[in-house]
């Protein structure tokens, strides 16, 4: 594959995973390390394992998985890391209008794969799927908070850091018990607006009332 700069390369990655399928692929194999054709079309629905061959070929292309060898359903391969950080610079739209296309698109599959997979726990949840150890331990928070961007990207790098500790762990844990799954562990933060509220009002309101009493 001919070497790209990182925003050409970032373009043709969001492309190829701005598809629930090819990201669920690269999602799989990811996991796993590596993984065999034959393998691979079982973790996929039914409706989705006519183009398999084509999906993969997609994300070989964009440099996200590498085949490894083999032939028919024992054809192997294996996810490659990615090397492109996603960010939204305030000028992408205008500086790279096909990258910020991509961008978007792959982070919609990827916010719709999310959305999907919390309510088919849920349902699982609900019909009795899951151990009450599951059932307990699982979790789904939220919490308003007022902050600056600068404490977000320094929570961002808590809870990475925190997160990648527990991968450790796991991983030295080995097998760890039959009951050891895959976990989906989010992290999203994003502002939004109250509509006749200015952020600081409270605290401001409250020494209002320190003063006066």
């Amino acid at each position: 594959m001919p070497e790209e700069d990182s925003s050409d390369l970032g373009t043709v990655q969001a492309a190829a995973l701005a598809d629930p399928v090819r990201w669920k692929l690269y999602e799989t194999l990811y996991i796993i390390g590596s993984s065999t054709f034959g393998l691979l079309s079982r973790s996929l629905a039914p409706e989705a394992r006519g183009g398999l061959k084509q999906q993969l070929e997609v994300l070989e292309n964009a440099a996200l998985v590498k085949f490894l060898g083999g032939k028919g359903h024992e054809r192997r391969w294996e996810a490659l890391p990615m090397r492109v950080e996603w960010s939204w610079p305030r000028n992408l739209q205008k500086s790279d209008p096909q990258r910020y296309l991509a961008q978007g698109s792959m982070e919609m599959v990827n916010e719709q794969l999310k959305e999907d997979r919390r309510r088919e726990f849920l349902a699982e949840r609900r019909a009795g799927r899951w151990s009450p150890a599951w059932t307990e331990s699982a979790s789904n928070m939220y919490w308003p908070v007022e902050m600056t961007p600068q404490q977000v990207a320094a929570l961002e790098r808590e809870i990475a850091t925190v997160v990648k500790r527990h991968q450790a762990a796991a991983s030295k844990d080995g097998e760890g018990g039959e009951d050891r799954q895959v976990v989906a562990v989010t992290f999203s933060a994003m502002p939004f607006r109250i509509r006749g509220y200015e952020p600081g009002a409270r605290e401001q309101g409250d020494k209002a009332r320190e003063v006066l009493e």
